[in-house]
């Protein structure tokens, strides 16, 4: 429960020290054409390498206006007497929150965080510890005072980037299809950075921790009971299930003795039990449900920041490689990075709980 919330003097996406300045929920036509121009946009970053006048020519070669007024907006100056001189950096603005709104779903936080309370990132809370309770009472007897007990926390700006490797003639001759492949990309390398961090945090030093008591079906349902009871929900409560995709796939075929599934909302890439959501990701263990409330957390999102290079050595870290460095340059590629800033924090210890030591491979 926030109970006040103190807005930052000075707050800015330019202030956090960036170097650079599935979408099928979208409402209308406007939001879908948005995030197809951050694609264009990040496309010419990497074609030009990260070269902004490059980028700019090869986005008006193409006839993307929006994006070559973006990039043309890094470079031109501006005037006082010019009317329309902030239209590009609206644009980019634009661009970049129809992008981060179409992570909603593919990605943990991002999907949840309209159930979160929402404040602006490094603002000053007042966390709730131990809530006041009322009573009522007979006549010539005490009455019962309880204490409300607040921590303070801050609404910190977390910084989280990834990089999408990918051939330098790939976005050139590609067309339309290699536009659509490193949106994909894209977007699930800037969903996943933060549920690293996302699910990581809410996974360690959980008030509630429970215990697998097997894999049938009536303790899988009993655990996850567990799960909620652990999380003292409430009447506003917005509870959601988090499970690795195999948890999701044995979940969805799961049968009763009848041979009646036993989750029927349930599907691989999730769906809902008991009617609370349950969300897939990568960043959760086979053996492991995480539990949350996101009426109990706090959160924003603020910007993405995108730039290119092909003048570096990465340590590329596909399954089975060996540990060492790649050339870019070497090897005929370019590397976009996204970097976003976001914030989240627990407003009640009874935000997270962890259901661990799960063997469901057992009930397949």
């Amino acid at each position: 429960m926030v109970l006040g919330i103190q807005a930052p003097d000075d707050y800015s996406s330019s202030s956090l020290g960036a170097d650079n300045v599935r979408a099928h929920f979208f409402r209308s036509p406007t939001g879908l054409a948005d995030c197809a121009d951050f694609s264009r946009y990040a496309a010419c970053l990497a074609i030009a390498r990260g070269d902004l006048v490059a980028a700019t020519d090869a986005a008006a070669a193409r006839g993307w206006s929006r994006p070559t007024a973006i990039l043309r907006a890094a470079v031109a100056a501006g005037t006082t007497t010019d009317p329309a001189w902030a239209k590009p950096l609206v644009d980019h603005e634009r661009v970049a929150q129809a992008f981060i709104e179409s992570l909603r779903s593919v990605g943990v936080f991002d999907s949840s965080l309209p159930g979160m309370v929402q404040v602006p990132i490094e603002s000053s809370l007042a966390i709730t510890t131990l809530g006041a309770v009322g009573a009522s009472q007979a006549q010539a007897t005490w009455r019962p005072i309880s204490r409300l007990q607040l921590a303070g926390a801050k609404l910190q700006v977390r910084h989280a980037s990834a990089a999408v490797v990918l051939s330098s003639e790939l976005l050139r001759t590609g067309g339309d299809p290699a536009i659509a492949l490193l949106e994909a990309e894209l977007r699930g390398a800037a969903a996943s950075i933060v549920d690293k961090v996302f699910i990581d945090e809410l996974s360690d030093s959980v008030a509630g921790q429970v215990m697998s008591s097997g894999s049938t079906p009536s303790q899988i349902s009993a655990d996850l009971g567990a799960l909620l009871v652990a999380l003292a929900l409430g009447s506003r409560s917005e509870p959601r299930f988090v499970v690795s995709a195999g948890t999701a796939a044995i979940l969805a075929t799961m049968t009763g003795t009848e041979g009646c599934p036993v989750f029927p909302d349930m599907t691989p890439q999730g769906g809902r039990i008991a009617g609370v959501p349950v969300l897939v990701s990568d960043e959760i263990d086979d053996s492991s449900i995480l539990a949350f409330d996101a009426q109990q957390l706090a959160g924003a999102s603020d910007t993405i920041t995108l730039d290119a290079t092909n003048a570096a050595d990465l340590r590329i870290s596909d399954p089975g490689d060996a540990a060492s460095l790649t050339s870019l340059w070497q090897n005929n590629m370019a590397a976009l990075r996204a970097q976003r800033f976001f914030g989240f924090e627990r407003l009640r210890p009874t935000a997270s709980a962890l259901l661990s030591g799960g063997a469901w491979a057992a009930s397949s």
